[in-house]
């Protein structure tokens, strides 16, 4: 009887046994959705640090190249537009305060946009700022540069390509063929045919010409060949010359006679560079490599404030993310930055022109310009403004000090220009710096 008495009592623990409800599964799926929900959120706010964090690592590295370069040109900073005349650019007050801005100097230069590439913030549909943008100072080799009367559009061309190599980071290569060698020929190799190279940028077909069988500028390198050994321990880079027949050129030399003939002599030091294979190749190669330099996604600024005597009592390094440069950036706001205090009141342009719809980008942690004393200012937050004049009051990081040139202007006006670029990663104060000894020689 025991055996039937286990069998009955297994069957009533079965047949007592509860299932899972429908509450319960509802109950369960919802406490699911709220984990897997809160994990999703993670996912675009890590992509959103990582992205910053690779910025500001980036923008890092720029300002170190940068001050390198300062220390290297100093007149970048006292010589903007490199004429030798050093003392206009303190002597007036009025031209005290400026940006050293190639890229964008010759980009708006390029585009035709010359009151945009003489002024920072000169925006036709909003007041003028009075803060000068200035080039760097370039020139090609026909001496065009600071003259932008007659800046013919080959030459606007040459002097923006020049400010892109001067802002360039090195970031590395991008390959447009990776390719089997066919023959060698002296200075160069052939490629197959099947290959179309016709769209491969090289230092002949890229660099403006001068019209008498010279260039505009010198090669600044940005293409190059790499060629490996046949047992691929040994490569060598070239800048990559011409193209000819798919035939990859890297000398200078490119019908072979010994001589520098018109378009040839792409580094302008008016010798013919005759190129040629390391020994260790043995004349054999097993791979080529036809590569351009990519453009670097960052660009740079100097904010420049000087004093009456030409001391620069502030210099600042504004690093850009994908140049920056565009005419909606630097549309300019009425605002009131007012002293002593961390509150900057913006107006709409809809105030005084109706039709005029336009909103500046204002987003925290990104930078507010105050076009009328040069000074950036990191934005901490934005609220309406509590004065009925204006339409939001944005919060700074740092204090405003009056004695910028401020001023205490009346809630009414008249008011002070704010600048809001969308493309700002970050401003690095390098606190003051004196002229040079090597540039007062000349001038002073």
């Amino acid at each position: 009887m025991r055996p039937m008495n286990s069998q009955l009592n297994q069957l009533h623990i079965i047949k007592n046994r509860g299932g899972v409800t429908l509450v319960e599964v509802l109950m369960s799926l919802m406490i699911m959705s709220i984990g897997v929900a809160s994990v999703a959120v993670l996912f675009p706010i890590s992509v959103l640090r990582s992205i910053q964090a690779t910025q500001m690592t980036n923008a890092a590295i720029l300002k170190l190249n940068m001050e390198t370069i300062l220390d290297v040109q100093p007149q970048l900073i006292f010589d903007p537009d490199g004429d030798g005349n050093l003392v206009e650019h303190f002597r007036q007050q009025s031209a005290r305060n400026y940006i050293v801005d190639p890229v964008g100097f010759y980009t708006h230069l390029a585009d035709g946009n010359t009151g945009f590439a003489t002024a920072f913030g000169n925006d036709s549909s909003s007041p003028y700022g009075n803060i000068s943008r200035w080039g760097g100072g370039l020139r090609l080799t026909n001496g065009v540069g600071a003259n932008l009367g007659g800046i013919s559009a080959i030459e606007a061309a040459g002097l923006r390509l020049m400010a892109l190599a001067l802002a360039n980071q090195g970031d590395g290569w991008e390959t447009q063929i990776d390719a089997q060698p066919g023959r060698l020929v002296p200075g160069g190799v052939q490629l197959s045919t099947d290959l179309d190279l016709s769209q491969v940028p090289t230092s002949q077909l890229v660099l403006p010409q001068d019209g008498s069988g010279g260039y505009l500028i010198e090669d600044p390198q940005l293409y190059r060949i790499v060629l490996f050994s046949q047992n691929g321990k040994f490569s060598q880079a070239f800048p990559l010359i011409a193209i000819q027949s798919n035939i990859a050129y890297y000398t200078e030399d490119l019908n072979n006679n010994d001589a520098l003939d018109p378009l040839e002599d792409v580094n302008m030091n008016r010798v013919v560079d005759v190129r040629s294979l390391p020994n260790e190749f043995g004349g054999v190669v097993s791979r080529v490599l036809l590569q351009s330099m990519k453009v670097s996604d960052y660009s740079w600024m100097l904010n420049v404030r000087r004093r009456s005597d030409g001391y620069a009592r502030r210099v600042d390094i504004v690093v850009r993310f994908n140049n920056g440069v565009s005419q909606s950036d630097e549309r300019l706001f009425e605002a009131t930055f007012i002293p002593s205090s961390y509150s900057v009141d913006v107006r709409l342009p809809s105030r005084s022109n109706a039709s005029d719809t336009t909103e500046p980008s204002i987003r925290k942690g990104k930078f507010i310009f105050d076009a009328i004393n040069g000074m950036w200012y990191r934005i901490q937050d934005v609220q309406p403004s509590p004065n009925t004049a204006f339409d939001f009051r944005v919060t700074v990081q740092e204090q405003i000090r009056a004695s910028d040139g401020a001023g205490t202007q009346a809630a009414a006006g008249p008011f002070g220009l704010a600048m809001f670029p969308t493309g700002v990663v970050d401003v690095y104060p390098m606190g003051p710096r004196n002229i040079p000894e090597s540039l007062l020689a000349p001038t002073f």
